[in-house]
């Protein structure tokens, strides 16, 4: 057996937003509609880090 420790997507600055161009191509294609580009609102939600509640949780994010 190998422990493998990662931080979590919140710790790994640019990593969500890899992530989330990855899935929106992907479910592009599975649909057969062309993505260019995220729209600027898109692109900063995935640059979003909640604050942190009193219990050390990050909040949900907002809607």
């Amino acid at each position: 057996m190998i422990e493998f420790k990662a931080p979590s997507l919140l710790q790994r600055d640019g990593d969500l937003q890899l992530l989330v161009r990855h899935f929106v191509t992907r479910f592009a294609q599975q649909f057969g509609e062309p993505i260019t580009s995220l729209t600027c609102r898109a692109s900063d939600r995935a640059e979003y880090a909640p604050p942190q509640s009193s219990t050390g949780r990050r909040q949900p994010q907002p809607a």
